[in-house]
C-alpha cells in the first residue's frame, strides 16, 4: 500500500516536534530535579554542622565526661532544637546504631540499617523517598559520639516540581501546535507542487501533454518543473513528427496502391487504344502491297494512314502529359490569372476550329483572378471547348461564360451536341474511356482528354461537374478559390 507523501511530511513533523518538546522539557525538568537535590544537600549538610556546633556548646557548657551519656540525656533537646530553628524532624543513634532520642519522625518507616551503618561510619548518606529525604550525618565531640537522621519533607520542592512540569505541558502542547501548523503551511506548499508535478507526469503518460506547464519557482522545483515541461513539449512535438510521418507513409502506401492499380488499367487500355490505329495502318499498308498500281488506293490510304497518325500522335502526348502530372505534381506553377482574359486567349484560339465546323461561339465574361498554373488552365479550357466543338451538331452553339459567387469564381461550356448518358456522367473521366454516344468512329478521339481534364482541375484546387447532360447538349461546370 502506498503511504501519500503530504501523510509522511506529517507524520515525520509531528514525530519532530513531539521528539523536540519532549527532549527539552525533560533535559529542563531533568535540570531542575537536580538542582533541587544539591539544593537540599548543601541545606541538609549545613544543618548538620550546626547540630555539631550546637553539641560542642552543650558538651561544654554541662561539663560532661561521658560522651555516650551526655548525647542519650540531651539528645531530645537537639532535636527540639533543629526543630525549633528550620522545623526539621530529627531522631539520634548512638554508637551502637541505637534510637535514644524519644521524639518521633514524621513519617515512621523500619530504620534503614544501611543508612545508620554508613552514618557509623563517619559518613554523610542520604536516600530520597520521593515525599522526604532520609539525612544521615555524624556527631561529632573530638570524636563521633553518634549519628544525626533527618527526615526533610519534599512536599513544597515536589508542587514547585509539579508545577513547573504543568507548565511545561502546557506551554510544549501550545508550542508543538503552532509550531506544527507553522511547518505544516510550508510543508504543505513543497508537497503540493510536487504532487502538481505528479499530476504532469500523469499527464504525460496518458498523452495529455498540453496540460503541461511551467510552474514558476525560484528553487530546485521550479527548474524541476521546467524540465518536465519542456520534456513534454519535446516528446509531443516527436510524436507529432511521427504522426505526420506516418500520415505521409500511408498516404504514399494508397497511392502507390492507387497508381499500381491505374498502371495495370492503363497499360491494359493503352494497348487497346493502340492497336486500333496500328491495325488500320498495317492493313492499308498491306493493301498497298498488294495494288501498287491503284491510284484511287493509294490516295485512299495515305489519307487514313495520316488520319490514324495524328489520332496516334494525340494518343501518345495526351498519355505522356497525363504520366507526367501524377508523376510530377510538384512542377505546377502557381500564379495570379485573370481568367476572363485566359477565356478571351483561348477563345481566339479556337475560333478558327468553330468556323470550320460551322459552329457559332458566345461568351459572358467578368474579370476574376484565381491561383494556378496559367498553362494547365489552358489546357483545361482548350479540352473541353474542343469536345464542345467536336462532339456539337452542325450549325450548333457553344456558350462560354463566367461569374463569382462568395469566394468562387464559376465557369461553365455549354454545348447543343449529342449530349452524355446519365450513367456515364460519373465514367466519363476515367482514362480510355468513351461515351457510348461517342464511339462512332467518324467523331475522332482518345478517351484520354477529360481523364486530364480532370487532373489538371484538381491540381488547381478546383472541381468539374457535368451539370447538363440530356439528350441534346452537355453543360460543364467549373470552380476555382478566388484569389485573395
Amino acid at each position: 500500500m502506498k503511504v501519500k507523501l503530504k501523510f509522511k511530511y506529517s507524520i515525520f513533523l509531528s514525530m519532530l516536534l513531539i521528539l523536540t518538546v519532549g527532549m527539552l522539557s525533560f533535559l529542563v525538568l531533568r535540570a531542575i530535579r537536580i538542582n533541587q537535590m544539591e539544593e537540599h544537600e548543601r541545606y541538609l549538610f549545613q544543618q548538620a554542622k550546626i547540630v555539631n556546633s550546637y553539641v560542642n556548646q552543650l558538651y561544654i557548657k554541662n561539663s560532661y565526661e561521658n560522651h555516650e551519656k551526655f548525647l542519650e540525656e540531651q539528645s531530645d533537646e537537639i532535636v527540639k532544637y533543629i526543630k525549633s530553628i528550620n522545623d526539621l524532624n530529627a531522631v539520634i543513634f548512638n554508637m551502637k546504631g541505637k534510637k535514644i532520642s524519644t521524639i518521633d519522625l514524621k513519617y515512621e518507616k523500619e530504620y534503614d540499617e544501611k543508612l545508620i551503618y554508613y552514618g557509623l561510619q563517619k559518613n554523610i548518606a542520604y536516600k530520597n523517598e520521593k515525599e522526604y529525604i532520609t539525612y544521615v550525618a555524624p556527631i561529632y565531640n573530638k570524636n563521633q559520639v553518634g549519628i544525626i537522621k533527618f527526615q526533610y519533607d519534599l512536599k513544597k520542592s515536589n508542587d514547585f516540581y509539579k508545577k513547573i512540569r504543568s507548565h511545561f505541558i502546557n506551554i510544549g502542547s501550545f508550542v508543538f501546535i503552532f509550531s506544527f501548523l507553522i511547518a505544516y503551511i510550508y510543508f504543505h506548499r513543497y508537497t503540493k507542487v510536487i504532487l502538481k508535478l505528479k499530476k504532469f507526469l500523469i499527464n504525460i503518460k496518458e498523452g495529455n501533454y498540453k496540460k503541461v506547464s511551467i510552474i514558476k519557482r525560484r528553487d530546485e522545483l521550479g527548474d524541476l518543473s521546467e524540465g518536465i515541461f519542456y520534456l513534454s513539449n519535446e516528446i509531443y512535438r516527436n510524436i507529432e513528427n511521427m504522426k505526420s510521418e506516418e500520415k505521409k507513409l500511408n498516404l504514399a502506401i494508397n497511392k502507390l496502391k492507387a497508381l499500381e492499380k491505374q498502371q495495370k488499367t492503363f497499360i491494359g487500355n493503352i494497348t487497346h487504344e493502340l492497336k486500333t490505329p496500328l491495325t488500320v495502318i498495317k492493313a492499308y499498308l498491306d493493301l498497298i502491297d498488294m495494288y501498287e498500281d491503284d491510284s484511287v488506293l493509294l490516295k485512299d490510304a495515305k489519307l487514313n494512314i495520316r488520319k490514324e497518325s495524328e489520332v496516334l500522335q494525340d494518343m501518345v502526348e495526351k498519355v505522356l502529359y497525363l504520366s507526367s502530372l501524377e508523376k510530377y505534381e510538384f512542377e505546377l506553377q502557381s500564379e495570379k490569372v485573370n481568367i476572363k482574359e485566359l477565356l478571351e486567349e483561348v477563345y481566339k484560339r479556337m475560333e478558327g476550329k468553330a468556323k470550320k465546323f460551322n459552329i457559332k461561339m458566345e461568351v459572358s465574361l467578368e474579370n476574376a483572378f484565381i491561383l494556378g498554373d496559367k498553362e494547365g488552365i489552358i489546357h483545361i479550357f482548350m479540352n473541353l471547348i474542343d469536345n464542345a466543338i467536336k462532339y456539337n451538331t452542325s450549325d450548333g452553339n457553344v456558350l462560354i461564360k463566367n461569374y463569382i459567387q462568395e469566394d468562387l469564381v464559376f465557369i461553365e461550356i455549354e454545348d447543343t451536341g449529342i449530349g452524355i448518358l446519365e450513367e456515364e456522367k460519373e465514367k466519363i473521366f476515367e482514362p480510355f474511356y468513351r461515351s457510348y454516344k461517342h464511339s462512332d468512329k467518324k467523331l475522332e478521339g482518345t478517351g484520354i482528354g477529360l481523364s486530364l481534364v480532370k487532373e489538371l482541375v484538381e491540381r488547381q484546387k478546383g472541381k468539374i461537374n457535368i451539370l447538363k447532360s440530356e439528350t441534346i447538349g452537355t453543360t460543364f461546370l467549373l470552380n476555382f478559390p478566388l484569389a485573395k
